[in-house]
């Protein structure tokens, strides 16, 4: 009896075997769908970026309302089918897992029990093997219900989710997606796919602005780059196209991470689906430096960077010079070259970045050495009032020449990593859009006149009054005409689009 048991066990282990089997062949045809779909939609999206830009002028407006209306759609639309069949998958690999860790022994075992009782001559041996076969054929049972709960599942999800998939893919192909391929594409290689299954052609066009190698950003010959800190900008939703279109293209985008903290993957996608790149404010921890190691964190980190195929100013442990991470300043230069080191033999295409908050201090001693540093930074603000009375304002020229001078030396780039005047002021609420306006046409103007080795200003736009209820507005989207000299002074051919044309 316990023979015949276990050999109807096996039987059924079998034919949910062979019906996962099944399941996984369906899931196969699901990524097929889903990689052939993106190759359409990027043959299709190649073909009209070419005959849009032949017309830009004349059909700009229409291709706008086109890739608003399509873009997000099909982004959507084929985020919920990779993560479906994501999800479906790791289901099956889950159950192969249990099946090759805890059932395929017990089945082993089982078959050396059923041959030891067919040989063994005494009942006795014969009462000990059954007793061991009916153990085995209990707990058997426990993963066979398990399985047959998980089929169903993933049985009852493929109905579900194939037919959308493959509704999808048809009406890929009579939408525009313009701007869709990036996302796309990006929801795709969540999917566990064969290692040749991504399409060769992910990184290296993304954008026709930005031909996107694994290389460090580029240092325009003549003019600066643009970037901006947009991400808490309620007026524009945070968003990175929202606030192009409003105010005009920006080359690079900038957010913040802290040490420990994922790598910013969404900030990547979102400046490559505009043609910008990115810069990376990397926090370092504030109590213990001790605490920046050569560990599996800080290698992952790099080699998501490399992975991004994006070209990434990663600004690192920045303001020391005003910050806890600043009180040992040869701690500080250690751990620089550290993350230099591992960024160097990881990710090509990271520039190190280094920052400091003003330059009227005794900055040089926190200087790493040219070898671990790309570029050299300021993060300089303007406020009309820090107190009660209205303060002696100090020009853009003073504030900058100590570090230029000090890049010089060195033969570095300069940057303005993050830079802001406030239209709004905490200390007296008061609105002084005139003053910002003023200091905005100084700052660009000493910057494209008098600092040409400024290559790149990224602009704060926050509105911390507001936001938080403590801080200063900063926003250019904030103040109508704080915006229009924003848009204005950026829109020259000495700041507009240097990502495409750096000579």
């Amino acid at each position: 009896m316990d023979s015949k048991k276990a050999k109807e066990v096996l039987g059924r282990l079998n034919a949910i075997k062979k019906r996962f089997a099944r399941v996984e062949g369906q899931l196969e045809r699901g990524k097929e769908i889903l990689k052939n779909s993106s190759k359409t939609m990027y043959a299709e999206r190649e073909g009209k970026l070419k005959r849009v830009e032949e017309t830009a002028d004349q059909f700009r407006d229409i291709g706008k309302e086109r890739l608003e209306n399509y873009s997000v759609k099909s982004e959507a639309e084929l985020q919920h089918g990779s993560t479906t069949i994501s999800g479906l998958t790791k289901t099956i690999e889950d159950s192969i897992t249990t099946w090759n860790m805890n059932v395929e022994p017990r089945v082993s075992e089982i078959q050396k029990l059923l041959k030891q009782i067919n040989k063994s001559a005494h009942n006795e041996a014969k009462k000990d093997v059954c007793k061991e076969i009916r153990t085995l054929v209990s707990s058997l049972e426990v993963f066979l219900n398990d399985w047959e709960n998980t089929r169903r599942t993933v049985e009852e999800q493929m109905k579900i989710v194939m037919p959308q998939i493959q509704q999808m893919s048809r009406k890929r192909q009579r939408r525009l997606g313009m701007a869709a391929l990036l996302p796309l594409y990006l929801s795709l290689s969540s999917v566990s796919l064969p290692p040749r299954a991504h399409l060769p052609i992910e990184s290296a066009s993304i954008e026709r602005r930005v031909d996107v190698k694994l290389e460090k950003p580029v240092i325009p010959v003549k003019g600066c780059l643009t970037g901006a800190f947009v991400e808490n900008d309620k007026a524009v939703n945070g968003s990175i196209v929202n606030f192009n279109e409003r105010v005009g293209h920006h080359d690079v985008y900038m957010s913040y991470t802290g040490w420990g903290r994922p790598f910013p993957k969404g900030l990547i996608e979102r400046a490559k689906s505009v043609g910008s790149i990115v810069q990376i404010a990397f926090e370092a921890p504030k109590w213990d430096m001790n605490k920046i190691k050569d560990d599996e964190y800080l290698r992952n980190f790099a080699r998501a960077s490399k992975e991004s195929g994006c070209p990434i100013f990663l600004r690192f442990a920045s303001e020391m010079d005003s910050n806890k991470w600043g009180s040992n300043p040869d701690l500080y230069k250690k751990k620089f070259r550290l993350v230099h080191d591992i960024m160097e033999k990881e990710a090509p295409n990271v520039a190190m970045v280094w920052t400091i908050s003003s330059s009227k201090g005794d900055f040089e001693k926190y200087y790493p050495g040219d070898d671990c540093v790309d570029w050299i930074g300021i993060n300089p603000y303007w406020v009309h009032h820090h107190s009660d009375n209205s303060l002696s304002d100090e020009s853009v020229e003073e504030l900058l020449k100590p570090l230029i001078d000090f890049a010089k030396k060195h033969n570095k780039p300069v940057q303005i990593s993050e830079w802001g005047v406030a239209h709004k002021c905490k200390v007296c609420g008061k609105d002084v859009p005139d003053y910002a306006i003023k200091k905005i046409e100084e700052f660009y103007k000493i910057v494209r006149e008098k600092f040409p080795i400024i290559k790149l200003v990224t602009f704060f736009d926050f509105d911390a009054f507001s936001e938080i209820g403590r801080g200063n507005d900063y926003s250019v989207t904030t103040n109508s005409k704080v915006e229009s000299i924003y848009k204005k002074v950026i829109s020259s051919s000495y700041f507009a689009n240097k990502l495409r044309h750096p000579a």
